[in-house]
């Protein structure tokens, strides 16, 4: 299994403009995160197929059970009616890259071509971990399309 640390990483001047854009909205919103508890905050940017960009943080709670930030963005991305993501920008002060159970919510909403999805991991120094995300989704991911279903036709 790849590390983190293994993952491939970017500077600021190697994004394009929309990953650029993408990022400062998921760092602006990282300060909104609700982490009483593990002070750990989270902010995500998740851009769609058409472009548009859908914010989360996590939401923690007194008995520990926390809302993780990919699934909020991703709840505003299908609340606006859209079913599949491209980009994934997660800020985090380790790197940023989403815990397998976010990972699982990410699968649903990827799409089949899992090389064509960038995730992005921004922690709090300059370094930016780019990768594809059949690099972290891990070997023979489950996705709806091993149930059948599309997504998209939802």
């Amino acid at each position: 299994m790849k590390k983190t640390a293994d993952l491939p990483k970017v500077r600021w001047a190697d994004l394009s403009t929309l990953e650029q854009l993408a990022v400062l909205e998921a760092k602006a919103v990282q300060r909104k995160a609700y982490a009483p508890y593990s002070k750990y905050r989270v902010g995500v940017a998740v851009v769609s197929i058409t472009n548009r960009i859908y914010t989360g943080v996590n939401v923690e709670n007194v008995h520990y059970k926390v809302g993780h930030a990919e699934e909020y963005a991703l709840g505003e991305m299908v609340k606006n009616g859209e079913r599949q993501f491209r980009i994934l920008i997660c800020v985090a002060k380790n790197g940023g890259i989403p815990c397998m159970s976010c990972r699982q919510c990410m699968r649903e909403f990827s799409g089949e071509d899992l090389e064509a999805v960038t995730i992005l991991g921004v922690g709090d120094g300059e370094e930016i971990i780019k990768c594809p995300f059949s690099d972290i989704v891990g070997v023979d991911s489950f996705g709806p399309a091993d149930l059948g279903i599309d997504p998209l036709k939802f």
